[in-house]
């Protein structure tokens, strides 16, 4: 299929490549990202002499072997080098004559922990300033390991002149994957699957966004069987407790406290050491609702749909594989939690950044100045208890606070569904100056969006162009 997406990167990446003198980047992400054929497409019309060289999980001499062998195809020559330095001082001088582009793809696997690998490519990039017309471009897919590249204590650190760290995709782009499907499949399949483009290529036009899942996730064989499980070990091999932490979490968000209850910091390598690591590799995010003023109420949560999918359904249900057929287990186990529960929640964070998309574009007056769940409490005057709750997606402006409510239900929303839902919200005291509603079924004939009474459905949220 066609190249999609990417195209503020790949942009970046064509003037790195085709830049005169000496150009150093830095490309990361996780696994099944893009990172690979974004240098493909970048390289596609580059001039100059290419020496792309995808790294093994290995032993070091192994990959220096395979690299030479590279460089002798490259260059037509019978070169053999026993060290690192040395064949970054052949690639050094011939770069020094002609446009030459070195891809060392997936160097978290071509590197040692010892720095030596970090050191080496620090010296090389220093002495080629001068007199060199290379671009170096290094990609990798442990994204703990990359980063800790350019942390201040690093060899390679302030050495690249462009780090691009590849995201998977968001909902709207990730849409250009199955741009034929209505709304609602579009939905289904990112709330499950994600934004990672090597899943959704795989899917098969043919097939339900159902049947798509059961089939890359449930089938024997599946595609994606192994593929959290692959990941999580290049990333938490070294981290105790984080698979476990990311299990308690599955497809919900938790305080701080709930977590440390379970993993006290006081062990060393508690809750504080396990959710800082997992958001720097960016497994998970942190949220604090925008009314709060205390950090002890922050939230966590798997920030990545697929994980989130894999860790509240997948893990939970292997076990049963052997005793059911995949459609079996999936109506059986998972179907009806996914309607109530998982699917309403990707709904809720979907019609964020639909929010937040329509504020970059300037389509929402007022602008937005904050986005976020609201923490309320107030005493009832019926029973005379205090109620705690949170409201999920309230936006900040200039006019104050307005609630958004989303609806994942089955039915188109009435104007007495949206009138309860409003008298509901008023008991909570919370001073909203518009109440507005994302319906997944749309609203019945008669209603209709304003400025003060906002309506969205999932037709809405698709309707954006891609940038």
């Amino acid at each position: 299929m066609d190249f999609v997406g990417r195209k503020d990167e790949l942009d970046l990446l064509k003037q790195d490549v085709q830049a005169p003198g000496m150009r150093s980047v830095l490309l990361y992400g996780r696994r099944r990202v893009g990172k690979s054929e974004l240098i493909r497409q970048a390289l596609k019309s580059a001039k100059g002499r290419k020496l792309v060289f995808v790294a093994a999980q290995t032993l070091f001499p192994n990959n220096l072997a395979a690299l030479s062998a590279v460089l002798a195809n490259a260059y037509g020559l019978p070169l053999s080098f026993s060290n690192l330095p040395d064949l970054l001082a052949f690639v050094g001088q011939a770069s020094a004559k002609e446009k030459t582009i070195f891809v060392i793809d997936e160097y978290s696997y071509f590197r040692e922990e010892d720095g030596l690998v970090d050191s080496a490519f620090q010296r090389f990039i220093d002495t080629s300033r001068s007199n060199s017309q290379l671009t170096l471009i290094l990609s990798g897919s442990i994204v703990r390991i990359m980063k800790g590249l350019i942390e201040g204590n690093a060899p390679l650190y302030g050495r690249f002149d462009t780090i691009i760290a590849l995201a998977p995709f968001s909902y709207l782009e990730a849409a250009e994957f199955y741009p034929e499907r209505p709304p609602e499949e579009k939905f289904f399949l990112y709330a499950t699957l994600g934004g990672i483009p090597h899943y959704l290529v795989d899917l098969n036009p043919g097939e339900s966004a159902e049947q798509n899942l059961i089939r890359l996730l449930f089938k024997k064989n599946a595609a994606l069987k192994n593929e959290a499980e692959t990941l999580l070990n290049d990333e938490l091999s070294s981290i105790e407790n984080a698979n476990a932490v990311l299990s308690l979490l599955g497809n919900r968000s938790l305080h701080y406290s709930e977590i440390n209850q379970l993993f006290p910091s006081s062990r060393g390598n508690g809750a504080t050491y396990i959710l800082n690591k997992l958001l720097a590799m960016g497994l998970i995010d942190k949220s604090l609702a925008i009314n709060a003023k205390e950090e002890r109420n922050l939230s966590y949560r798997i920030s990545d749909p697929f994980l989130r999918f894999y860790y509240a359904y997948y893990a939970s249900t292997r076990s049963l594989a052997l005793l059911y057929e995949p459609e079996d287990l999936y109506a059986t186990f998972i179907k009806k939690d996914l309607e109530s529960a998982f699917l309403p929640k990707a709904f809720e964070e979907v019609a964020g950044e639909f929010l937040i998309e329509k504020n970059k574009r300037k389509e929402l007056s007022p602008r937005l100045l904050a986005l976020g769940n609201y923490a309320y409490s107030y005493k009832d005057d019926a029973t005379k208890k205090w109620i705690n709750g949170e409201f999920d997606l309230v936006s900040q402006d200039e006019r104050g606070y307005s609630d958004y409510e989303c609806k994942y239900r089955s039915h188109a929303l009435t104007l007495e569904d949206i009138a309860k839902e409003q008298a509901s919200v008023a008991k909570s005291k919370v001073p909203f100056y518009r109440i507005g509603f994302f319906s997944r079924k749309g609203y019945a004939v008669g209603l209709h969006s304003s400025d003060e009474l906002p309506l969205y459905t999932l037709d809405d949220l698709y309707a954006l162009p891609v940038k």
